[in-house]
C-alpha cells in the first residue's frame, strides 16, 4: 500500500523539530491505513531512541483505539541480530574492550608506531596513531562490506603511493611511513578477523551477514520501513534499508551527520534526498531553539557555503514563544577552566530545575572540565561514562595492580590511592620505611597489609575484591567512582572467559574504552559534561559549547590507508568531508539548548564565532578554579609568626626532610625540576616508573658495558629494536676506532666532586655526581683529546640542550678529577635507537651529536642555574610549595599529585 504517489519519503528534520513525533504519527497513519503491524519496521541507533519510540507509539495507537501489537522497532543491531537468529545463527558479540584490548596487543607486537603503549589509550592530537583510530579505520572499511582477506596487499599499495605523490606536502607522515602504516594495519586487521574467526562477531560482521540472509530473500520481509536519523547510516546500513522494505520513510538531517569517522556516510543520505523516487520534506519548525539562537545558527552556517544544506536550514523557524534565548562568546587561553566559571555563573540566575550541559569537542577536552569542576566542588555527570572515568578507573586499576603484584613499585603505587584505606601520611610515611628495603610485606599497614593477604592468593579473588571491597568505596568516594568500579567490575568475567591472561594483560585490558556498554549515570545530574558526538539527540535548558578546532583539511596517514583500501573495491573514503563534518559537529553543539547558548573560544579561533549583530561578547573573571595558592612572594616572616607554627604541617615538614636529606645531586634530579610533578613522585614520594623505553635503555647500557670491559659479544638479543640498537653501536664503534691513537678509556665510570670545587660561588656543601658512559682519547694536531660519551636509546633527540648540559657536567667533573684542561675534554651523545616520525618503519639510526669545549663551556651555565634553584630550594623550601601549587602536568594530574596540592594548600593557608 502506498502512501503517496511516491514508493519512498525523505523528511529533512531540523534540530528540535519533532521528528521522533513525526515518525510515530506516520506509524499509525500506515495502521490506520490497513497495513498490518508486523509488516512495518522501524529503525534507529541507540536503545534510547527505541524505547521513546515504542513509548510515543503505543500512546498514538491507544488514542486511536488500534488494538494489535505494536509495530517491530529496532536498532540496527537488534533487527540483524533477530534476522540471524531466524537462520539458527546465535552470534558471541565481541565487546568493544575486548576489540581494542586485542587491537592493542596486535598493534605492539607488530611494532607499528613508535611511542608507547600507553600512548594507544589516549588522543593526543589528530594524526598520532591510537588504538581508537585504528578500530575505527576497521569499523569504516568494513561498513563498506570490504574484509582484509579481500585486499590486495600490492594494488592498496600502488594506490597509496599515487594518492601520496597527489597530496605531499599537505600530509603529516612521509611515503615512508605510510607505505609501513598501510603494511602493518593489514596485519593488524587480519590478526583481528583471526582472532574473531568461528568465536565472535563484530557490529560489521552482523551487518555484512544480514545483508547476505536479506539477498537471498525473494522479496523484502516488510512492506514499509521507518529508519531514524538516516543521515549516520553507512553504506551496508544502506543496503540493508533497502532491502528490508518495499515503502521506506527515511527521517534526518545532513546538517548533523557526524559520524563519518565509523562509516556513517552522508552520501547514502544524499542519495536517498536525491533519488526520483523519493519525495522531499523539511521540517521548518524547531521546538528546540529559541529565536536568536535560531538566527546566530543560520548566520553561522550560512557562512560555510554548503548550498543545498543553506536552504533547508534557512526555512528553519523557532516556535519558543516568549524565549528569546542569548547567545553569548568569550574568549579564553584556557577555556575548559573558563567553562567551569561560567557554569557557576550560571548557576545564580537560573532555577533549580533547569539543566545545563557543557558540550566539548573531544574525551581529553571533558575530562579537564571535570577536574576544574571537581575541583570547584561542583556536581556534574557525563553524557557518556566514557569522557570523564579516565582518572577513576586510572585510580582502580592502580590499587588492583598493587594488591595482585609483588613488585614494590606497584604496591607503593597503590599505597598512594585512596582505596589503600591508609592517610597520606601514613602512606608517605610507609613508603619511607620500605624505600629501601627488599622485604617489605611486614611493614605494611592496615587495612592494605589485609587486604593483599586476602585477596592477592589467585586472580581468582578479584570478582570478591570489588563486591566486598572497591565497590562499596566507589559508593562512599561518589557517582564518578561507583561508576567506574562498576564498569570494570562488569568486565572481569569476560576478562577470565575470552583472555585470561596475566596481570599486566588483566591492567591492559581493563584500561581500554567500553563504548558499546553505554555507562551513564543512573541519576541524571543537573549539569551534564559531554562530547558533541554523545550529545546528539539531547537537549539541555543553557549549552556552554567548548569548540577545539582539529587540524582537518589535511589528509592523516589512517585516511590515506583507508582510501587504499577501499579503491581496491571501487569505494572510496573522502578526507575532504572531514572539514565539512568538523562544520557539522559545530553545528550538532550549537543546536542542543532550548534557552541560551555560551561559547568559550580561544582568540585564534574567534572569528569563525563570533557574528556582529547575533551573539554578545562577554568576559568572565580569570580566577583559578584549582587551588588557592600561597601568594607569588615569598611567605613573610610575620606570616610564619602566625598561629600558623602551632598547626601540624607533617607534610610541608616532610618534604623539607626529604629535600635536604639529598646530599649527592646528578643531573637527572636537577633536570626534573623542570618537570615538577616528576621530581616529587621520585624523589619526594618514592614512586619509580618502569616503562619499555626505560628497560631497553637499561639492557643496551650493560650490553655495551659489557663489551667495552671484557670484549663480551651478546647473544640472541630480547626484541629487534634491541638488536638493530647494538648494531649501531657496533657501526659507531668502528667509527671511533678509525680515529689515530684511539685508546677506550673507561665505561660506565662514576665522576664526582663537592659542588663549591666545580662552582666556587654556590655555597653548598652538596656534592655533584654522574655516570659516564664511556670515553675514549685520540690524537688531534698533536694533542691528546678526551671524548666523553653518553649513549642514548630514545626514539628522537627531543631536548638536545638537556643533552649537552649533562654531558658537559660529566666532562667538567672527568676534567676536575682527573685534572685534564677542560679545553682538551669533548662530549659525544650517542643516539643508538632513533625513529623517525610516529609510524614505525624498521629503520632504527644512529645519530652522533658532538658538543667541542666552547659548547660545553654554554651548557655547563645551564647546569649552574639548576644547581642554584635546587640549592635555594634546600635553603627556602616554601619555594618548593609553591612551586608544587602552581605546577601543570602535561597531560592529566595523577591523584596522588594532587592530594599533594590539596594538603599543602591547607597546611599553607592554616587550615591543617
Amino acid at each position: 500500500m502506498q502512501t503517496t504517489s511516491n514508493r519512498h519519503k525523505i523528511l529533512i528534520a531540523n534540530p528540535g523539530a519533532g521528528k521522533t513525533e513525526r515518525l510515530s504519527e506516520e506509524v499509525v497513519k500506515l495502521i490506520g491505513l490497513g497495513v498490518r503491524p508486523e509488516k512495518i519496521l522501524c529503525v534507529t541507533f541507540t536503545v534510547k531512541a527505541r524505547t521513546e519510540m515504542e513509548d510515543r507509539i503505543s500512546k498514538k495507537m491507544s488514542e486511536k483505539n488500534y488494538a494489535g501489537s505494536l509495530p517491530d522497532i529496532e536498532t540496527f543491531h537488534s533487527y540483524c541480530i533477530g534476522l540471524l537468529r531466524q537462520f539458527d545463527m546465535n552470534p558471541d558479540i565481541i565487546s568493544e574492550r575486548l576489540a581494542r584490548y586485542f587491537i592493542t596487543k596486535s598493534i605492539v607486537s607488530r611494532d607499528v608506531t613508535t611511542g608507547t603503549e600507553e600512548s594507544l589509550y589516549r588522543e593526543v592530537n589528530s594524526y598520532i596513531l591510537t588504538t581508537g583510530k585504528v578500530i575505527n579505520a576497521i569499523k569504516l572499511i568494513k561498513s563498506f562490506g570490504i574484509l582484509p582477506d579481500e585486499v590486495s596487499d600490492s594494488e592498496s599499495l600502488s594506490i597509496l603511493s599515487e594518492m601520496y605523490e597527489n597530496q605531499e606536502g599537505s600530509v603529516k607522515i612521509s611515503l615512508e611511513e605510510a607505505k609501513a602504516l598501510l603494511d602493518k594495519f593489514l596485519l593488524v586487521f587480519r590478526d583481528y578477523e583471526t582472532y574473531k574467526k568461528n568465536r565472535l562477531l563484530d557490529y560489521q560482521d552482523i551487518l555484512i551477514l544480514a545483508r547476505d540472509i536479506l539477498k537471498k530473500m525473494k522479496s523484502p520481509p516488510y512492506d514499509h520501513i521507518l529508519v531514524d536519523e538516516v543521515q549516520d547510516i553507512s553504506a551496508l546500513e544502506s543496503q540493508i534499508i533497502k532491502l528490508s522494505g518495499k515503502n521506506i520513510f527515511a527521517v534526518g538531517d545532513s546538517k548533523q551527520a557526524i559520524f563519518g569517522f565509523q562509516g556513517g556516510n552522508v552520501e547514502s543520505f544524499n542519495a536517498f534526498r536525491n533519488h526520483r523516487d523519493f519525495e522531499k520534506e523539511i521540517m521548518m519548525h524547531t521546538f528546540r531553539l529559541p529565536g536568536n539562537v535560531v538566527d546566530y545558527v543560520i548566520s553561522f552556517f550560512s557562512r560555510l557555503n554548503i548550498e543545498q544544506d543553506i536552504s533547508e536550514l534557512q526555512v528553519m523557524e523557532s516556535m519558543k514563544e516568549g524565549i528569546e534565548g542569548e547567545v553569548r562568546i568569550t574568549l579564553s587561553d584556557n577555556p575548559e577552566e573558563t567553562a567551569a566559571l561560567a557554569v557557576r555563573n550560571i548557576l545564580k540566575a537560573i532555577s533549580n530545575d533547569e539543566r545545563i550541559g557543557i558540550i566539548v569537542r573531544s574525551n581529553y577536552q571533558a575530562l579537564k572540565v571535570s577536574e576544574f569542576m571537581k575541583n570547584m566542588q561542583i556536581d556534574h555527570g557525563s553524557g557518556s561514562i566514557v569522557t570523564t572515568l579516565e582518572t577513576e578507573k586510572r585510580v582502580i586499576t592502580t590499587f588492583i595492580m598493587g594488591i595482585l603484584s609483588t613488585e614494590k613499585n606497584d604496591v607503593i603505587k597503590a599505597l598512594y590511592t585512596e582505596y589503600s584505606g591508609v592517610s597520606l601520611r601514613d602512606a608517605i610515611k610507609t613508603v619511607d620505611t620500605i624505600q629501601f628495603k627488599n622485604e617489605f610485606d611486614e611493614y605494611l599497614p592496615e587495612p592494605f597489609s589485609s587486604m593483599r593477604r586476602k585477596y592477592s592468593e589467585n586472580m581468582g579473588m578479584l570478582q570478591k575484591l570489588f563486591t566486598e571491597y572497591i565497590i562499596p568505596k566507589s559508593i562512599e568516594k561518589g557517582g564518578n567512582f561507583f561508576l567506574a568500579a562498576k564498569e570494570l567490575s562488569n568486565a572481569i568475567p569476560e576478562f577470565f572467559e575470552k583472555v585470561n591472561g596475566g596481570k599486566q594483560d588483566l591492567i591492559s585490558f581493563l584500561k581500554q574504552e567500553n563504548s558499546d556498554e553505554s555507562v551513564e549515570d543512573e541519576i541524571e545530574k543537573r549539569i551534564t559534561i559531554s562530547t558533541v558526538h554523545k550529545s546528539k539527540g539531547r537537549e539541555f535548558d543553557h549549552v556552554i559549547y567548548v569548540p577545539s578546532r582539529k587540524s582537518w583539511g589535511d589528509p592523516s596517514g589512517m585516511d590515506l590507508v583507508m582510501n587504499s583500501i577501499l579503491r581496491t573495491k571501487e569505494q572510496h573514503y573522502d578526507p575532504d568531508d572531514r572539514k565539512e563534518e568538523e562544520n557539522r559537529i559545530d553545528f550538532v553543539a550549537l543546536t542542543r539548548t532550548r534557552k541560551s547558548l555560551w561559547i568559550l573560544t580561544k582568540s585564534k579561533e574567534s572569528d569563525r564565532y563570533k557574528i556582529d549583530g547575533k551573539c554578545i561578547l562577554t568576559k568572565l573573571d580569570s580566577e583559578s578554579p584549582e587551588f588557592e595558592t600561597i601568594s607569588r612572594k615569598k611567605i613573610s616572616e610575620k606570616d610564619s609568626a602566625s598561629p600558623m607554627e602551632n598547626l601540624d604541617r607533617w607534610l610541608m615538614e616532610f618534604i623539607q626532610k626529604k629535600i635536604n636529606r639529598l646530599k649527592r645531586l646528578s643531573f637527572s634530579m636537577i633536570g626534573s625540576l623542570d618537570e615538577l610533578p616528576s621530581f616529587v613522585s621520585r624523589y619526594i614520594l618514592a614512586i619509580s616508573d618502569f616503562s619499555t623505553a626505560l628497560q631497553l635503555g637499561t639492557n643496551t647500557h650493560k650490553i655495551i658495558e659489557d663489551f667495552l670491559t671484557n670484549n663480551d659479544i651478546p647473544g640472541l638479543l630480547n626484541s629487534d629494536l634491541e638488536t638493530k640498537s647494538w648494531n649501531n653501536f657496533l657501526k659507531y664503534y668502528a667509527d671511533v676506532n678509525s680515529l689515530t691513537g684511539v685508546k677506550w678509556i673507561l665505561s660506565e665510570g662514576t665522576v664526582q666532586c663537592n659542588v663549591m670545587d666545580l662552582f666556587p660561588d654556590i655555597k653548598t656543601d652538596l656534592t655533584i655526581m654522574g655516570k659516564i658512559d664511556a670515553g675514549y682519547t685520540f690524537m688531534q694536531d698533536g694533542i691528546e683529546k678526551t671524548r666523553i660519551v653518553d649513549f642514548k636509546t630514545s626514539k628522537e633527540a627531543g631536548d638536545l640542550d638537556k643533552y649537552y648540559e649533562q654531558i658537559s657536567l660529566y666532562s667538567y667533573l672527568y676534567s676536575l678529577q682527573n685534572h685534564i684542561p677542560i679545553q682538551n675534554i669533548e662530549g659525544e651523545v650517542v643516539m643508538l635507537s632513533v625513529r623517525e616520525g610516529k609510524i614505525s618503519t624498521g629503520k632504527v639510526d644512529l645519530k652522533v651529536y658532538q658538543a667541542n669545549s666552547l659548547m660545553l663551556e654554554r651548557a655547563i651555565e645551564a647546569v649552574k642555574k639548576r644547581i642554584q634553584m635546587f640549592v635555594n630550594i634546600q635553603n627556602n623550601p616554601e619555594m618548593l610549595y609553591e612551586m608544587i601549587l602552581k605546577a601543570k602536568e602535561k597531560y592529566t594530574p595523577s591523584e596522588i599529585f594532587k592530594q599533594v596540592q590539596k594538603e599543602l594548600s591547607l597546611e599553607l593557608k592554616g587550615v591543617a
